[in-house]
């Protein structure tokens, strides 16, 4: 036992008397702490980089959900236009609306009864509002706004649109947002509907407009040929009604244009004194007249006809031989010569109208500066065109009578005007002048219910072209209405394609490009800085 502890202390002190030995020693201890030192120091940096990472992360995300929260606020501050891939631009409030609602000065509160955000009808109408600020539009829930619903006599289950502007207000239902054509297809018209009642609630003035009965086929009942007619009347800003001068002995003094179609009958001795009367006072007349199948002993019409200088409408139809003008295939219908005038200029400019079995208008022209009349020429038919008086469809241009013929024209009529100035002795009639309007077209069925078949479809005549044009821009200028003189727009399907307007473009542009482009540069940004830092 002694033996082995002498041993053991011998080694020991061998070890220690040992310099390159102790030195290994040494080296092992410093490694090994330079090695504790290195994690330590590792496990700072770690702890320190991730906290700065998780800061920097946390704060990136809180960044990005306030621009979220900033965008989502200013789009629905904003509330830009969404954008419209149809066809039609079902979904744009058309030019002429803005143009027509923008100069209004009254408060104006459009109320969606029943209707959802996403509802197509809605989207369009909030558009009003970035037209003219004054246009207030909202959903109302009628079961939160009672006084609302007692005003209207609204149900719960009522889909209802109403204008209001003081104490003026006009009710659409859901139905007179939409119509039909002739193959039962559903043909938005609800701008036209809201533009219309926009307008009704706003002007001071609206015109009267009557259809003259009792002497025509035509009325406006569902079997009088113009029901369609009637729709696009609706979306006008007039009232109309018939008028029956037998009940009325007169016509009436808030007549603003008198309607008179065809008359199958000579007018009494009561009606055409009161009509001429109602030319007297400055009245004005539509006046749509077609064919005759036989001549006609029409004195009083013809005495009607005469205060402007248009002669009695003789027995006959105008037809085409040019094929280029005809339209589904008929002889006597066909697309007019459309002249230059206020009244039908921006006709002229779209697609023309189309006329159907229409007549020549006779205006003695020699006797219009004896009437004090001044006549202009509103559509002709080209020199291709012949009229006859064989209406059996089997034409002869050896026998029928070659020309272009009028087929609508304005006449106006000064009825008496103060002394002219006696320095000059001038023929310009005073501002103050009394005048009567007389627009006359040798056509009425271009405005009827008649269908034409074409193929698989069928066509109102009325829809053919800009045929309701024709008659609604001669009643807007007859009553002065200047601003109604127009294209109507005119819905197809929604077929959606992509036909973005420049505004449109760049909002896809910005979204396509700038957006993706912000958020590389945010990243690249990010990714310089960290890497700054370590």
């Amino acid at each position: 036992m002694k033996e082995k502890k002498e041993k053991k202390e011998n080694k020991q002190n061998k070890q220690k008397n040992n310099p390159k030995k102790e030195q290994s020693l040494k080296k092992v201890d410093s490694s090994k702490e330079k090695k504790l030192n290195k994690r330590a120091e590792f496990a700072s940096k770690f702890k320190k980089r991730w906290l700065m990472s998780g800061i920097n992360t946390i704060l990136l995300i809180a960044i990005l959900i306030a621009v979220f929260v900033l965008i989502n606020v200013g789009v629905k501050y904003i509330d830009p236009t969404a954008i419209d891939c149809t066809k039609s631009q079902d979904y744009t409030l058309t030019d002429e609306s803005k143009e027509r609602v923008k100069n209004i000065d009254k408060n104006i509160n459009i109320y969606f009864v029943g209707f959802e955000d996403s509802d197509k009808d809605y989207t369009l109408a909030k558009q009003y509002n970035k037209a003219n600020s004054k246009i207030n539009v909202e959903i109302v829930d009628i079961t939160k706004n009672l006084e609302l619903a007692n005003k209207y006599n609204l149900k719960s289950d009522s889909q209802t649109v109403i204008v209001e502007s003081g104490d003026k207000s006009r009710t659409l239902e859901y139905s007179d947002l939409y119509t039909y054509d002739s193959s039962y297809n559903q043909v938005d018209i609800a701008e036209q509907k809201i533009t219309s009642a926009i307008l009704n609630v706003t002007t001071d003035d609206v015109p009267n407009v009557y259809f003259l009965t009792g002497y025509t086929t035509f009325s406006l009942n569902e079997k009088g040929y113009l029901s369609r007619f009637k729709s696009y009347l609706d979306n006008e800003v007039l009232t109309y009604e018939e008028l029956n001068i037998l009940s009325t002995r007169k016509v009436p003094d808030d007549c603003s244009t008198l309607i008179i179609m065809t008359p199958s009958k000579d007018f009494d001795d009561l009606t055409t004194n009161a009509i001429i009367d109602y030319i007297n006072k400055g009245g004005n007349i539509l006046w749509l007249n077609g064919v005759y199948e036989k001549d006609q002993e029409l004195n009083n019409v013809n005495k009607i006809l005469s205060q402007y200088g248009v002669e009695k409408f003789e027995k006959g139809v105008v037809y085409e031989t040019n094929n280029s003008n005809t339209v589904l295939g008929y002889a006597t219908c066909f697309i007019p010569t459309i002249e230059s005038s206020d009244v039908l200029d921006t006709i002229k400019e779209d697609m023309g109208a189309v006329f159907f079995n229409p007549t020549k208008i006779n205006i003695n022209k020699d006797k219009l500066s004896d009437l004090n009349v001044e006549e202009t020429d509103l559509i002709t038919s080209s020199d291709t065109t012949y009229f006859t008086t064989n209406l059996k469809s089997d034409f002869n241009s050896k026998k029928d009578t070659k020309g272009s013929f009028v087929l609508g024209a304005q006449l106006v009529k000064t009825i008496s005007s103060d002394d002219k100035s006696s320095e000059n002795n001038s023929s310009e009639e005073d501002s103050n002048a009394v005048k009567s309007k007389l627009m006359i077209y040798g056509d009425d069925w271009f405005i009827s219910d008649q269908t034409v078949q074409s193929g698989q479809y069928q066509s109102y005549v009325v829809d053919l072209g800009n045929n309701a044009d024709v008659a609604l821009n001669s009643i807007a200028y007859l009553t002065n209405n200047d601003q109604d003189i127009t294209i109507r727009k005119t819905y197809s399907d929604s077929e959606t394609t992509f036909t973005p307007t420049d505004k449109e473009k760049l909002t896809i542009m910005y979204i396509i490009f700038v957006v993706p482009l912000v958020i590389i540069v945010i990243g690249i940004v990010v990714w310089l800085t960290r890497k700054h830092r370590v």
